[in-house]
């Protein structure tokens, strides 16, 4: 694609030779489409002409190949409308297709191998910064275009130099339809399954409900949406910023990497209910807020295993099998709001209050043998909690124009308070196998055995405030110089008091009860020097950072006293390269302070065969991190081709320090020990085989982390990388069908400086079809098949896991209603299965899923955005 100059003349270089359709737009005009051929010599097209659009006569509708995206310096836009979806499609079902993505079975989105932070719905926060309330609320066929984009902080919008609090964001154009009325739908499920919890309360478990409701009115000034669900599916819509969930509906673990898990499995009901709103008074004047309810209940069974490291010459293998029921109700409510005074005079302001409970009971049974199989140690434990945290937080930012130079001044104020707490009871009974052949612990060999009984309360609060200040000055030729200061004060203060309640009387456990008050406070001060043009932005910073830590520990007479000085470069670029790719790369410093938890020098012996202690020496992590990206599209052939690479560099890196007896129990520590090093690369290729009828994607991606541990006082440099391929290919005329296969490998290499016969290879792959079949005007038939396949090197003969849905439905009332029979998990084979490698560790855990069953679902479309968002089979609206 190409634009034309002031007289209207284009040229198009680099057209190979074939058949082509010329289309020229242009505001209040037709578009005119006109068909070329090009040989082996240019071709002139000649004047064009451009009829005056008549408003009320219905435009001539042509199938084209829709352009699938815009590249710009700062944006990735993708046209929803070259990615199909099926009928009642969700956007999270419309970001699976677009090219670079990976939506996780708990609704994470990733692009380009980062995480997104945060999505917008035109420019706008929805139900705050929860990404998946947009994606899984909102139908496809609502949205225009996908934007991505790194969204700067406010402080940074107001100077227009990035500070390094980028979020990776997506924004959600809307059609013109949706954005001109209200639309939503409302959705009723019934059904019945095989397997039936036995710990949530509820009348009849074999029943499955699953009842949805969304509605929402957006205008250029207004946005109004109101969602709720309630259901015994596993289906937590939405994470709703912590309090849990993901859609967890049986499917097994098929992301790439090795084949690691996602959603967390087990058996979930939950009710959510949600309203959002917001008010544009003018470009510059608005409000916007949100308020969540939401109770999710789970009931989790889940085994693992895993091969640890325990020395030179010594390994274990534990088995942990163990089951959990959590219930978490949680409220949160957001209020943005800006007003600008006069130009150049703005004030912003960000809150937010969040209240959440959890109630939480488990049963763990562990077993840890050696190499030679016999028992180290066993434990059997239950725990049972009662939880609530309450906290809040505010923003504000305020930007004054002083002069008509363009210099400004830009003032922020943060604070941010948290205050949680904790009741428990533990109960746990730990078996010590004897000594080795010629006497035990007690001279007999007889197995030693220990019960705990202990009753425990855990209190918090931590406060943090900040102010920064900055003056920017434009220094002509697009350049611009920051100057700033920031101070910031984080507050803490921990107490945890532990009761021995194995007698008639309870009695303190002096060794395991804690206290910790600590101050960290923050002095930054530096500049940043900005070019920023069409086509090219450049920034070069610098910071010198001033922390001091004071802290005081409950009991004991001394004090934490540590101050700390380091230097924070960086710099950022960003290069639009013509019209079909840009390059970016980005280099940033960071510090990382010690936590309350890595701190506080006292036992944590929730389980007794692995205690944790923390370590009131530890000094900040500094890090250098480079990344890097570059961005290819054709738009004659629509190739794709999408690259990033990641590298960080960690010094004073707080590792692990374990020490380890010959039963197999652990005291682990924090300590600061040397660096450690962190790479990730990948590239994502796709374009039409129009021979074939196919879209194709190739996505490769590569991690490695390279970083020291101590065992017993010994050195381990553990590395681990992991190579992940995948394959995509959909079919291209979706009239009749709409057809996708996938295949992912996952190639793993773990290596121990310390015990090499501990080192691994492993792959572990993963194969799916999904598909739909449009049976004429009114009948669709779906289904989907993936099945993961696991290596049986790292822990022996292992289960492959196989799921198979199916759905037949039909549409009703002139297509904005449906009734739907769906079976899912036909097999009765699905679980959510991890494999992770770690610096000491590798281990596979399977928690079972909600396996077979039956649903009769009737879905109404409500409001102007009609039926199924498809007019006549295989097109989209």
């Amino acid at each position: 694609f190409t634009t034309t100059d002031g007289d209207g003349a284009f040229t198009l270089q680099r057209v190979p030779p074939g058949d082509y359709l010329l289309q020229v737009q242009l505001a209040s005009f037709e578009t005119l489409r006109t068909p070329f051929a090009v040989t082996d010599a240019d071709v002139d097209l000649g004047g064009t002409t451009l009829a005056v659009l008549v408003y009320g006569i219905e435009p001539l509708v042509v199938s084209v190949d829709h352009v699938p995206f815009q590249n710009r310096r700062d944006t990735l836009s993708f046209n929803a409308a070259a990615f199909e979806t099926r009928p009642n499609a969700s956007v999270e079902d419309l970001l699976r297709r677009l090219p670079g993505f990976e939506v996780g079975d708990d609704g994470t989105i990733e692009v380009q191998g980062e995480t997104v932070e945060q999505v917008l719905v035109e420019g706008r926060e929805f139900f705050g910064d929860d990404p998946t309330v947009a994606t899984r609320g909102l139908p496809a066929d609502a949205v225009e275009r996908v934007e991505v984009f790194d969204q700067e902080s406010d402080m940074a919008e107001f100077t227009g130099i990035p500070d390094g609090g980028e979020e990776l964001t997506l924004n959600l154009l809307l059609t013109e339809d949706a954005q001109q009325g209200y639309f939503g739908s409302v959705q009723s499920a019934l059904g019945a399954s095989e397997r039936v919890p036995t710990g949530l309360s509820q009348a009849d478990q074999s029943v499955r409900y699953d009842e949805q409701l969304g509605i929402n009115r957006f205008s250029p000034s207004t946005q109004l949406a109101l969602i709720g669900s309630l259901n015994n599916v596993s289906r937590a819509r939405f994470s709703i910023g912590g309090p849990g969930g993901g859609n967890t509906g049986g499917a097994a673990a098929l992301r790439g990497g090795g084949g690691a898990g996602g959603g967390g499995g087990g058996f979930t009901q939950s009710g959510i209910l949600g309203f959002n709103g917001s008010y544009q008074f003018s470009d510059d004047d608005w409000i916007r807020s949100s308020y969540f309810f939401s109770d999710v209940a789970t009931e989790r069974e889940s085994d693992q295993l895993q091969q640890q490291l325990l020395g030179s010459s010594i390994a274990s293998t534990i088995s942990n099998s163990g089951a959990s029921i959590t219930d978490i109700r949680a409220h949160r409510l957001d209020l943005n709001a800006q007003r600008e005074f006069s130009s150049g005079n703005r004030l912003r302001l960000r809150a937010g209050l969040n209240s959440s409970s959890n109630e939480a009971s488990d049963v763990t049974e562990r077993l840890t043998t050696g190499t030679d199989g016999s028992m180290l140690n066993s434990e059997s434990s239950s725990t049972g909690s009662d939880a609530s945290t309450l906290a809040a937080n505010a923003n504000l930012t305020w930007m004054k124009r002083l002069d008509d130079s363009g210099r400004a001044l830009v003032v922020n104020l943060g604070a941010n308070l948290r205050e949680p707490e904790e009741s428990s009871d533990l109960a746990s009974t730990t078996v010590v196998a004897a000594s080795r052949p010629g006497g035990g612990d007690d001279g007999a060999g007889d197995d030693l055995t220990r019960d705990i009984l202990q009753q425990r309360s855990e209190t918090g609060r931590v406060f943090t405030n900040s102010q920064r200040v900055a003056l920017t000055q434009p220094l002509g030729g697009s350049q611009t110089l920051e100057l700033f200061g920031l101070r910031r004060d984080v507050r803490e203060d921990e107490r945890r008091e532990v009761f021995d309640v194995s007698g008639a009387t309870p009695l303190p456990v002096p060794d395991l009860t804690s206290g910790l008050d600590q101050t960290y406070g923050y002095y930054r001060g530096g500049l940043r020097l900005a070019r920023n043009t069409e086509t090219l932005r450049l920034v070069l910073g610098m910071e010198g950072q001033r922390s001091d830590l004071q802290g005081t520990i409950d009991g004991r007479s001394e004090s934490i006293e540590n101050g700390y000085t380091h230097f924070l470069p960086s710099a950022e670029l960003r290069l639009q390269i013509g019209e079909s790719q840009n390059v970016s790369a980005r280099y940033r410093t960071t510090t990382r302070e010690p936590s309350m938890q890595e701190l506080q020098p006292f036992a944590d012996n929730t389980s007794p065969t692995n205690v944790y202690v923390g370590n009131p020496d530890l000094q900040p992590e500094y890090t250098h991190a480079l990344q890097a990206d570059w961005r290819y599209f054709d738009a004659f052939t629509f190739l794709n081709l999408f690259t990033y690479a990641r590298l960080s560099h960690t010094s004073d890196d707080i590792v692990s320090s374990r020490t380890i007896d010959d039963r197999g129990f652990q005291t682990v520590q924090p300590l600061n020990a040397g660096e450690s090093w962190t790479a990730s690369t990948g590239v994502n290729f796709g374009r039409p085989v129009r021979p074939l009828g196919i879209n194709l994607s190739i996505d490769y991606g590569l991690n490695w982390t390279e970083r020291p541990e101590f065992v017993n006082g010994a050195e381990n440099e553990s590395r681990i990388m992991g190579n992940s391929l995948s394959f995509q290919v959909q079919n291209r005329d979706k009239t009749h069908f709409d057809l996708t296969g996938t295949a992912r490998f996952g190639f793993n290499d773990v290596a121990y400086s310390l015990n090499d016969e501990l080192d691994q290879s492993y792959m572990n792959s993963s194969y799916g079809v999904s598909g739909t079949v449009y049976l004429g005007d009114a009948w669709t038939a779906g289904g989907d098949w993936r099945y993961q396949l696991y290596d049986p090197d790292v822990f022996g003969a292992v289960e492959n896991v196989s799921l198979l849905n199916l759905s037949l439905s039909r549409f009703l009332f002139d297509e904005k209603g449906s009734i739907e029979l769906a079976a899912m998990d036909l097999l009765n084979e699905s679980q959510v299965v991890n494999f992770s490698s770690s610096a000491n560790a590798i281990s596979e855990t399977r928690t079972q899923a909600l396996g077979r069953y039956l649903l009769l679902r009737f879905n109404y479309r409500l409001g102007n955005l009609g039926g199924r968002g498809r007019t006549g089979p295989g097109g989209r609206r």
